[in-house]
């Protein structure tokens, strides 16, 4: 599977953040960044992104939220799901709500670009 063109990242941690724009713009993907969940659901209205890496743990709106606000608004748009609290009952309720991949942090570059592929693919 491709990798898409446009990806928002939304992840409260700066070297989170850097890191996987970063890897992304080196594979020639284009990355918007959003610090909070709720900076990222306004970078989400541009409607040429092709996927969501979403982190769950953040001050304010939390990742869950706004996996599902991006449920309600962009049901088809896949979301990776990265997180540094990674338990079994936390990746369930993620997937359960419609997340499109899984990866704990901390993860290197061959293993975002594999879960991209993967949200790409669900």
């Amino acid at each position: 599977m491709k990798l898409p063109a446009r990806v928002l990242v939304i992840d409260d941690e700066g070297t989170v953040r850097r890191s996987c724009e970063r890897i992304l713009a080196e594979e020639g993907i284009e990355v918007r960044c959003a610090s909070r969940g709720e900076e990222g659901l306004r970078v989400l209205d541009d409607a040429g992104l092709e996927a969501v890496i979403l982190d769950m743990k953040m001050p304010g709106l939390d990742g869950l939220s706004v996996l599902r606000t991006i449920r309600d608004a962009r049901p088809g748009l896949p979301v990776l799901v990265i997180t540094g609290y990674a338990t079994l009952d936390m990746k369930r309720e993620c997937l359960g709500t419609g997340a499109s991949a899984w990866l704990a942090k901390p993860f290197g570059p061959d293993e975002l670009l594999d879960a991209l592929r993967r949200a790409m693919e669900a």
